[in-house]
């Protein structure tokens, strides 16, 4: 009997003892995940959306930019086209007294950076400011940009070419000319490829950006240092299978991520393309 009442009392003891207290290190620190972790998400949510607005700026600033040198360029080619106009309007081109023009225009032209040639409608070379009057006739380079022009009667401005009398790349703006006299005439103006470098990069874009302006062909005409040299075909992407929609388009070339922007000149049909690496993109714009 006193060992029952013992394990009896032994029992009621035992459910009669409290529970140890919890640490009151663990309510702070279940208090702490219900302070901190909405907060987290919060921030996590924000620098989410603050990435996606960066990428947005910078997607809205390279397009601009891009867009703004293509129009760079089509109004250095508009003055071009102008100057040619008033070229085939003097009285000595058309009298067919090529040597004073080759005289005038050779001045006119001094230090511009730009030459002038004529072409029978044969496609033979009649004078070039490159060098002196006379020359020996020579076939054009570009016998396909003179015949449309011939065939459209407007000016046409060419791919890139490799010159005869440069011996360079260049490009060509060329107007057709119909003389009281004789046959039908083409006056060229050329210029190398390279020079438009520089308006390629006047406006600047961020750094780690680069540029190229791709012909119809597919040739470099000039660019940033990353892009290939004029004369070059363009290799890191086949600008015909990107669209010039405006952002910018998301590609991978020799195994890294870029994101490309382009931008296609409706005067001369080429191709501005401004390229990154993605991580590009998600670099602060402060650095």
């Amino acid at each position: 009997m006193a060992e029952v009442a013992g394990a009896a009392s032994t029992a009621v003891t035992g459910q009669a003892s409290p529970r140890p207290p919890r640490p009151i290190a663990l309510y702070l620190f279940i208090l702490a995940l219900v302070a901190l972790v909405p907060a987290f998400i919060f921030s996590a949510v924000l620098l989410q959306r603050n990435n996606e607005a960066q990428e947005r700026v910078v997607e809205t600033l390279i397009t601009g930019t891009s867009r703004s040198i293509v129009q760079a360029v089509e109004r250095e080619l508009t003055a071009n086209i102008t100057t040619l106009r008033v070229l085939a309007t003097t009285p000595e081109l058309l009298k067919r007294d090529f040597a004073t023009f080759h005289a005038r225009a050779r001045a006119g032209l001094e230090g511009t950076g730009t030459y002038a040639y004529l072409l029978d409608e044969n496609m033979l070379s009649i004078l070039s400011t490159r060098v002196e009057y006379p020359t020996m006739p020579q076939p054009s380079a570009d016998p396909q940009s003179g015949l449309r022009a011939l065939e459209t009667r407007d000016v046409v401005v060419s791919d890139l070419v490799f010159g005869r009398v440069s011996q360079r790349y260049v490009f060509n703006i060329l107007i057709p000319i119909f003389p009281p006299e004789g046959g039908p005439l083409l006056l060229g103006m050329t210029r190398d490829g390279e020079t438009l470098a520089a308006t390629l990069l006047a406006d600047k874009l961020p750094d780690g950006w680069n540029v190229a302006l791709i012909d119809g062909t597919g040739r470099v005409i000039a660019g940033s240092e990353a892009a290939n040299k004029t004369g070059d075909f363009f290799t890191l992407l086949d600008t015909d299978s990107l669209s010039s929609a405006p952002g910018w388009t998301e590609i991978h070339a020799n195994g890294v991520g870029m994101v490309a922007a382009v931008q296609r000149s409706f005067i001369t049909g080429w191709t501005l393309v401004a390229w990154a690496p993605s991580g590009i993109v998600t670099r602060p714009l402060s650095d």
